[in-house]
């Protein structure tokens, strides 16, 4: 199981993890998108390495990507997202987690603005 912010509005995104010193092992941030997204994620003023899981609209992960801390590299899905799942690195592989694995959302989600 795993804890979760989320990120629904355009500057809760903007910010996501920025900033933080570090990151709860089970605990992670999930970004909602009001349409479905094709942008990368870049690590600016983020000091914790994530591992960033894009996930479809049915709850297929997309891809995973591995930041690395203060990295500026724009880290880019194969395809379209509505959600992004960043988490400490390792996790997903820890808990057996990759592409084409699917996730349940709760039904309880923010709508995305």
């Amino acid at each position: 199981m795993l804890s979760v912010e989320v990120a629904a509005t355009e500057s809760d995104r903007a910010r996501g993890l920025m900033y933080r010193p570090w990151l709860t092992d089970g605990q992670g941030m999930l970004f909602l998108f009001p349409q479905p997204a094709t942008a990368g994620f870049w690590m600016e003023n983020t000091v914790i390495p994530l591992d960033i899981a894009f996930i479809d609209g049915a709850g297929k992960v997309v891809s995973v990507r591995h930041g690395l801390p203060l990295d500026l590299t724009v880290l880019y899905p194969p395809g379209p997202y509505a959600a992004v799942l960043e988490v400490n690195a390792g996790w997903f592989e820890r808990s057996g987690i990759g592409a084409n694995a699917f996730v349940q959302l709760p039904a309880t989600l923010p709508l995305p603005r």
